[in-house]
C-alpha cells in the first residue's frame, strides 16, 4: 500500500502539472486572441477581394435562397454554412464589423487549437502561423480561413461527436474540404484493408489524374460556383513548387511504416497535389486547405528529419515573402 508520505509528493506533482497546463492554455489563448485581433484590425480596403466579402455580408441571404431555389444539390454544393454565417452576422452587425469578425475569429481559433496541440513544438507552430500559405487564408481567402479553423478545431477535438460535427461542417463553408474529408475516409478504409503505402499513393495518384480531367464537368453538373469561377484548363507554373513538394514527399516516404500509416492523410494530400500540379489551379486551393496537416506531419518526423523539414519550410516561406517585397502589402493587397 502507498502511505501518506509517498502519496503527498505525487499529489503535489499532479497539481503542479495541472497548473502548468492551465497556465500554458491561458498563455496560448492570449497569443491566439492577439493574432486574431491583429489581423482583424488591419485596414479593410487595401486587401484583395474585400469588396466581394463585404457583398457576401450584405447579400448572403439572397444568394442562399437563390441557390436552394434552383436545386438542393446546388444549394448544398455552394457553401451554405458560409452564407448562413454571413447572414447571421449581417442581422447583428454592420458589414465592416461582421467582416472583421470573419477575419479575426477564425484566425484566433486556428492559432489557439494549433498552439495548444503540442507545447513541445510551440516555437515552430507559432512560426507556421506567419507562413504566407497560412496567413493568406485570414487576409485574402477568408472563406477558406473560416473552413480551416472549423476543420482544425474538429481535428483536435477530444469528444468524437464534436470532432466529426466540425469536420463534416467544413465542406459547407469551403467546398475544397469535400476532398479533404473524402481523403480522410479513403485513408481510413485503405489502412483498414492493410494497403501498403505504395498502393495508397497509387490510389491518390489515380484520383488526382482523374480529378484534373473531370473536375470542371463535375462542378458544372452539380451547379457549384467553381464551375464559373475557374476555367479548369492546364495552368502555367514554374515547376519550382513541384520540385519543392516532391522533395517533401520523398522526405516522408523514406520514414518508417508506422509514420506512413499514421500520416497517410498528409501524404495523400501531397500526392494528390503533385498529380494535379500541372493540370488544374483548383488543386492548389485543395492543397492549401490541407496545408496545416502537412506541417503537423512534418513535426512528427524523427528529430534529424524534423529539423530538415522545418528548415525547408522556413526557406519556402522566406522565398515566398521575398518574391512579394515589391508588391502592396506583401502581395496580399492592391
Amino acid at each position: 500500500m502507498i502511505n501518506a508520505a509517498e502519496s503527498a509528493p505525487r499529489g503535489a506533482a499532479v497539481l503542479d502539472a495541472r497548473l502548468k497546463r492551465h497556465l500554458y492554455t491561458i498563455f496560448v489563448l492570449a497569443i491566439a486572441l492577439g493574432y486574431g485581433w491583429w489581423l482583424a484590425s488591419l485596414p479593410l480596403d487595401v486587401f484583395k477581394d474585400r469588396i466581394n466579402y463585404l457583398n457576401y455580408v450584405d447579400f448572403s441571404a439572397l444568394i442562399l435562397q437563390s441557390n436552394f431555389s434552383q436545386s438542393w444539390l446546388g444549394g448544398l454544393a455552394n457553401e451554405p454554412v458560409w452564407l448562413l454565417i454571413n447572414t447571421t452576422l449581417a442581422n447583428v452587425f454592420q458589414p465592416e464589423t461582421a467582416l472583421r469578425i470573419i477575419i479575426g475569429g477564425p484566425a484566433a481559433l486556428m492559432a489557439y487549437v494549433l498552439l495548444r496541440s503540442n507545447p513541445r513544438y510551440f516555437f515552430w507552430l507559432l512560426l507556421f502561423l506567419f507562413l504566407p500559405q497560412v496567413i493568406k487564408n485570414h487576409i485574402v481567402h477568408l472563406r477558406q480561413g473560416l473552413a480551416v479553423s472549423f476543420f482544425l478545431a474538429g481535428w483536435f477535438a477530444t469528444r468524437w461527436p464534436l470532432r466529426y460535427f466540425l469536420i463534416l461542417l467544413s465542406p459547407f463553408i469551403h467546398a475544397s474540404f469535400f476532398f479533404i474529408v473524402f481523403f480522410m475516409i479513403l485513408c481510413h478504409v485503405l489502412n483498414s484493408l492493410r494497403f501498403s503505402s505504395s498502393l495508397r499513393n497509387l490510389v491518390f495518384l489515380a484520383i488526382g489524374s482523374l480529378f484534373g480531367v473531370a473536375v470542371g464537368g463535375i462542378a458544372t453538373f452539380i451547379g457549384a460556383r467553381q464551375g464559373q469561377a475557374y476555367d479548369f484548363s492546364s495552368v502555367e507554373v514554374s515547376g519550382l513548387g513541384f520540385i519543392f513538394w516532391s522533395s517533401i514527399l520523398l522526405l516522408f516516404l523514406v520514414q518508417t511504416r508506422a509514420f506512413l500509416r499514421d500520416q497517410a492523410l498528409a501524404i495523400a494530400i501531397v500526392v494528390f497535389y503533385l498529380s494535379t500540379y500541372f493540370l488544374s489551379e483548383v488543386a492548389g486551393r485543395i492543397f492549401e486547405s490541407g496545408f496545416v496537416l502537412v506541417l503537423l506531419a512534418g513535426l512528427s518526423l524523427p528529430r534529424q528529419w524534423r529539423l530538415l523539414f522545418v528548415a525547408l519550410i522556413c526557406l519556402y516561406g522566406v522565398i515566398g515573402y521575398a518574391g512579394r517585397l515589391d508588391q502592396p502589402w506583401l502581395g496580399f493587397g492592391y
